[in-house]
């Protein structure tokens, strides 16, 4: 995997899957996910920098101003991202 972290996305949340999320007011949880189909991200684990993981980039159906990257740190144990305000 590639060594380089995606620049400008921050970490919202580590959860077990189907546990509470607050995406910007949202539990991305209870709605539909779209995919943006653009290449994933690479995050570094918070815990564990040196282990790069991709996240995959969506909308949300229902509000798809929320643009956000999730993926799996390892079995059912998610991480969720969003663009920062600093870029």
């Amino acid at each position: 995997m590639h060594d380089d972290v995606s620049p400008g996305w921050q970490l919202v949340s580590i959860v077990i899957e189907n546990q509470e999320v607050d995406l910007l007011g949202i539990n991305p949880w209870n709605q539909e996910w779209v995919s943006l189909k653009i290449p994933p991200i690479v995050v570094a684990h918070p815990q564990y920098p040196n282990q790069k993981h991709k996240m995959s980039v969506y909308t949300l159906k229902a509000n798809p101003q929320i643009e956000f990257a999730a993926g799996e740190f390892s079995a059912s144990v998610w991480g969720f991202y969003v663009l920062s305000d600093t870029e």
